[in-house]
């Protein structure tokens, strides 16, 4: 980023921040707007926010510029990446430590988003969401009610603070310094505290000298914690909010649910992942968990190409599949560099025609599992050289690989319904309660994978104890 940066404005844009630059007021306007909007995309929030305020001072009547300005307010309350960097020299956002900064910062995008709309700008989706939830309008009657409402709007990211400390952390009026780490190899998050501010923080909450990990120690009770600071799994979100006086930290179990995309080139992903909350756990310093906030999930169709078969689908009606061969089970397979090593274990082998042009082609079941890091589990289908007994390479065996896009997605599986052959991908044993079997029915056509039926699941939020 930096690289493209030091160009721009190392030939002199923002001088025009202060001075008008030889250039008439409409270029100058035109130069910073688009200057602001650029840092904006670039995620650089507060660097945009700066500029777009001098752009409505010099043209009022400017609605864009009140939109652009009020998305780089809201873009810099879900920047709360202070907390999570340990050099305090490093860190390029100002502090926002207070309930009260957050408060001031949501003024801002709200003003500046009724500007926008005061001189005649489309109320979009983006300017809706946020003038309809926001700090200073969340329920704010218990911290567990004003958490819910924004993991109902997936926006619990402008909840956390920005900046190490000092803090009144616990309530007593002691000072605290608080650092995020990540532990070990499987990228369990946790947080530090410390009384005096830390030029250097360890990715190890063990031995930390000076750090206070009794503040959070009541998340030892969360099954699957080994530190007292610690977050319940691998991948977890584990941040700090400002609620009122007091403090609270989040910790986002997160979970893996599948929807389609496209590419703009016409290629067909046939899943994407995109992290869904299983559980968030609401922790005050000191005390331990006083709520969790869980899921309801509803299943829908998000792609239905087959009425009948996706509707079956849907409601997790089991498919045949072609009699598979289990009298090489247990062997090693080789199969092509994946990133995951080179054996998988052949469960099975089966025969389908699998583009449904009536060329059979052998096909192995293979199942694989890593401890490393954070561990991985794959079970699959891919084509099979029977002779050699070797995953055979190739365009198909690209076609099925791409089906399986991380580690947990479950399991895919030829399936057969009414004469045609196809995948079926399901959550396996990552199955949460309310979710639907399946993710995912698809067909191969000259080695290439296309998306018949998919499902969405819809995340609804509510307290589950105090």
């Amino acid at each position: 980023m930096e690289k493209v940066t030091g160009p721009l404005e190392g030939a002199g844009v923002q001088v025009l921040l202060t001075e008008d630059g030889g250039i008439t007021p409409a270029q100058r306007i035109e130069i910073l707007n688009d200057y602001g909007f650029w840092l904006y995309k670039q995620g650089r929030a507060f660097d945009a926010a700066a500029v777009l305020q001098v752009v409505v001072q010099l043209a009022p009547q400017r609605a864009v510029a009140w939109l652009n300005l009020g998305d780089a307010f809201v873009l810099e309350l879900g920047k709360h990446d202070g907390a999570f960097n340990p050099n305090p020299n490093e860190i390029k956002l100002p502090p926002r430590l207070t309930w009260s900064d957050g408060q001031a910062l949501t003024h801002q995008a709200i003003d500046a988003y009724r500007h926008y709309l005061a001189l005649g700008g489309v109320p979009n989706e983006h300017v809706q969401d946020f003038l309809a939830l926001n700090q200073r309008n969340a329920p704010q009657g218990n911290v567990c009610a004003f958490v819910t409402a924004y993991a109902n709007a997936g926006r619990l990211d402008e909840l956390g603070i920005s900046g190490n400390g000092p803090i009144n952390l616990t309530g007593d009026g002691r000072p605290y310094y608080v650092y995020s780490i990540i532990n070990g190899t499987a990228d369990v998050p946790g947080l530090l505290a410390f009384t005096t501010r830390q030029k250097d923080v360890e990715d190890d909450y063990i031995g930390q000298e000076g750090a206070n990990t009794e503040i959070f120690s009541p998340l030892d009770a969360i099954d699957g914690i080994g530190g007292a600071t610690q977050g319940t799994n691998p991948g977890d979100d584990l941040f700090l909010i400002a609620f009122k006086t007091r403090y609270y930290a989040l910790d986002l179990n997160y979970s893996t649910a599948n929807n389609a995309v496209y590419t703009a080139q016409g290629n067909i992903l046939p899943t994407v992942s995109k992290k869904a909350i299983a559980a968030i756990m609401v922790v005050k310093p000191g005390q331990g968990i006083i709520c969790t906030v869980t899921p309801t999930i509803s299943p829908s169709l998000a792609k239905n190409l087959n009425v009948a078969l996706c509707d079956q689908f849907l409601k997790g009606h089991p498919f045949d599949q072609p009699a598979q061969n289990t009298s090489l089970g247990g062997e090693n397979i080789t199969l092509g560099p994946r990133g995951l090593g080179a054996d998988y274990d052949l469960t099975s082998t089966t025969r389908a025609d699998i583009e449904n042009n009536g060329h059979p082609v052998d096909l192995a079941y293979y199942d694989f599992e890593s401890g490393a890091g954070a561990g991985c589990g794959q079970k699959g289908v891919v084509p099979f050289d029977a002779v050699a007994r070797v995953e055979k390479a190739g365009p198909l065996d690209d076609a099925l690989r791409g089906i399986r896009i991380d580690c947990d997605s479950g399991r895919d599986y030829v399936i057969t319904w009414r004469g045609k052959t196809y995948i079926e991908l399901d959550h396996g044993p990552n199955r949460k309660p309310g979710e639907a079997r399946g993710v995912g029915i698809y067909k191969i056509k000259d080695d290439r994978v296309y998306p018949v039926c998919l499902i969405d699941n819809k995340f609804t939020y509510s307290i589950k104890h105090n």
